[in-house]
């Protein structure tokens, strides 16, 4: 109890979720006024799955930062898989505040399933804002969504995590290739499995892009200079090729 309740007696909000009567929190929901944070609180304490529709439509129509988080959070009391796929989307959404990021990753951890590993997997950071594609950046909160994406995944288990990595490397999509990089380093994954997609997936476009995947072949060192030494011969990989170079003194130095 707060001290406005000890001073006043409880709130309409408390009252309700004292009740558990979720019908009228969700008829307090206002997308547009800042209390609305209070009632997403009130019906993830609750935990009651009713609530899940109306706090998905609190992260999709909300614009208050606040609401979105509480919303997120409440989602991931109550553990209902249909949240997943609405709070990725937010997730990958460049306009998307970093402690709503946060709070995502947190509440997909507590869902858990394979589609909540693979968009993680995609979305780990060695920056946020090229992986997302963000226009603005959001500084220091990158640490927050990182260090909550690796403490999830590490619940989960590395041969799982592993997994989902290598299937993530072969996808022809760029930016889910890079995620996987970013996250291959992070849990010092040296499968040789990942040794050509890590390949294909550095290009001369982006930086965080080549830089994750040359550090995990670095990582994998000579078991990977064949594949390596092969891509220089390829025309396809021309773009990458003084990239690959490097790689190779890298690894031959270690």
């Amino acid at each position: 109890m707060g001290i406005f309740d000890k001073l006043f007696g409880p709130s309409e909000v408390e009252k309700l979720k004292e009740k558990r009567d979720v019908q009228g929190l969700i008829g307090k929901i206002n997308l547009g006024y800042r209390g609305c944070s209070d009632v997403c609180k009130a019906l993830g304490q609750i935990g009651d799955e009713r609530a899940v529709a109306p706090l998905i439509e609190v992260l999709e129509k909300s614009k208050d930062d606040d609401s979105r988080k509480t919303a997120t959070t409440a989602l991931g009391q109550i553990g209902d898989e249909r949240a997943v796929m609405p709070l990725i989307k937010l997730l990958e959404d460049e306009r998307t505040d970093g402690e709503v990021c946060t709070s995502i990753v947190v509440a997909l951890g507590k869902i858990g399933g394979e589609r909540v590993i693979e968009a993680l997997v995609k979305a780990f950071p060695c920056s946020v804002n090229e992986i997302r594609g963000r226009k603005n950046p959001i500084g220091l909160m990158e640490v927050s969504v990182s260090m909550a994406i690796s403490h999830v995944l590490g619940g989960i288990g590395k041969p799982v995590v592993e997994e989902a990595i290598i299937r993530a490397l072969k996808s022809d999509n760029k930016d889910v290739a890079r995620g996987a990089a970013a996250t291959a380093i992070a849990f010092g994954i040296k499968d040789n499995r990942t040794i050509q997609p890590l390949i294909k997936a550095i290009d001369g476009k982006c930086l965080y892009g080549w830089d994750n995947a040359a550090r995990a072949l670095e990582s994998i060192g000579k078991p990977a200079v064949e594949l390596l030494t092969k891509a220089l011969e390829d025309e396809n990989e021309k773009d990458a090729h003084e990239r690959i170079k490097q790689i190779l003194e890298k690894i031959q130095k270690k």
